[in-house]
């Protein structure tokens, strides 16, 4: 072997790559080998660019959330979940609509009600 030859792999040979911390080994015919690096390149450098295009490209923002509401305690939490849960059913729901919607209603009044009753003991 000369000093203007590079080593090639043979047929069977174990190859590693390194991609994105994920180390791969199979063994490759030699045929294989040139169009696998091409495909990892090519792999590489669309994910690259993707991943630049959406930082440089799509909005991001932080939302506030409405935990730190010092009144608003676990149990009231609780039930607005409960609330949510109700609404996704009477959207749902065909058949028995009014059955769900009293108790939406009922249970947003009584949220709304303990809302009110903690923030005006919270304020005293």
């Amino acid at each position: 072997m000369s000093n203007g030859d590079q080593a090639k792999p043979q047929t069977g040979q174990i190859i590693q790559k390194r991609l994105i911390g994920v180390t791969l080994r199979k063994t490759w015919p030699s045929s294989l080998i040139c169009s696998q690096n091409i495909y990892i390149n090519t792999k590489t450098m669309f994910k690259a660019e993707v991943n630049r295009l959406s930082t440089r490209h799509i909005q991001t923002r932080q939302v506030k959330s409405r935990a730190d509401l010092p009144w608003v305690t676990h149990e009231i939490v609780k039930l607005i979940r409960k609330r949510d849960k109700l609404y996704t059913k009477l959207k749902r729901s065909c058949s028995n609509k009014s059955h769900y919607t009293e108790k939406f209603k009922h249970l947003k009044s009584t949220i709304q009600k303990r809302i009110r009753k903690a923030y005006w003991s919270y304020l005293e």
